[in-house]
């Protein structure tokens, strides 16, 4: 049986009958506490303290290496994870879960921790686009599909479960006529 509250799984909402991903460790991952505070007008190019700057040790424990261009790395407290065990949990049709494995990558588009991707120079923003197309097309063949999230710094996400959320059922009534009739027959 799958574990729901340790394991990424999807969650089946039977109210709108779609598949919703669960990702219950993320939890675990460390946060920094959101302090709002008036932006800087020049940020630092390094950053010993940013756990995504070239060199610095991260969130996880591992070390960056000293890049010099985009850097891509699993995500050391990614969404999904590879050893999720495919297991099935349904308690009377009202909670339905599926255990979800995938990976989860981010991708660190320069070494400078002051850029964002309107303030690097073309041949750079190239460099960001064709990682994220050797990455896509890595995770697509691995894995099956893909989904994004990204993290709060001059990073992008990406990653692949194995399987796609299903999507509402195409045909016979439409989703408008259909909740009614869904949740009259769970409530």
């Amino acid at each position: 049986m799958v574990d729901i509250k340790e394991r990424p799984h999807r969650h089946y909402n039977p109210l709108t009958e779609e598949w919703v991903l669960v990702s219950p460790h993320r939890t675990q991952r460390p946060w920094q506490g959101q302090i709002e505070e008036t932006a800087q007008e020049h940020q630092p190019e390094y950053d010993p303290t940013c756990y995504l700057c070239p060199g610095n040790g991260r969130a996880g424990g591992l070390q960056n290496p000293n890049y010099t261009s985009t850097f891509v790395f699993d995500n050391d407290f990614a969404a999904l994870l590879h050893d999720t065990p495919d297991d099935k949990l349904n308690q009377d049709d009202l909670i339905v879960a599926e255990g979800e494995s995938g990976i989860c990558r981010v991708v660190c588009f320069s070494p400078r921790h002051d850029l964002t991707v309107a303030r690097m120079n073309v041949p750079d923003i190239r460099k960001v686009v064709d990682t994220w197309v050797d990455q896509y097309v890595e995770l697509v063949f691995s894995q099956g599909c893909d989904d994004g999230s990204e993290p709060p710094a001059p990073t992008g996400g990406l990653s692949a479960a194995k399987k796609k959320p299903a999507r509402r059922l195409a045909g016979g009534l439409s989703a408008a006529k259909k909740k009614p009739a869904r949740r009259r027959r769970w409530f």
